[in-house]
């Protein structure tokens, strides 16, 4: 996930919220781990915490960082990632689902 944003006023700081609804490994007790990166450099760091996959176990994540900025154009991206299996993105449309799925991005000046 990407967004691009730009600035023109030194002094600036950005900030950054992240929600995302339901997220789990495909292994049980992996956690799934993300993080927030602006022009390359880590601005906010959460992870799930284990997770049972299969049982429904679904960690809800919210991030936020305020990142101070430059003028010019600027990279914000969203890495995820567990140590083994996969990341799962549950929804309504997936049999072991039983609720919403969203991920939702804010970034303010």
């Amino acid at each position: 996930m990407e967004l691009r944003t730009h600035s023109e006023l030194a002094g600036e700081s950005l900030l950054l919220l992240l929600d995302m609804a339901r997220l789990e490994c495909s292994l049980p007790n992996v956690n799934v781990g993300v993080r927030v990166i602006v022009d390359g450099a880590e601005a906010a760091l959460a992870h799930t915490g284990t997770c049972s996959a299969g049982h429904m176990d679904y960690k809800p994540l919210h991030l936020c960082a305020l990142v101070p900025l430059h003028p010019g154009i600027h990279r914000v991206e969203v890495q995820y990632r567990c140590a083994r299996g996969e990341v799962l993105w549950p929804h309504d449309g997936d049999a072991r689902s039983a609720g919403e799925q969203y991920v939702r991005w804010l970034a303010v000046y």
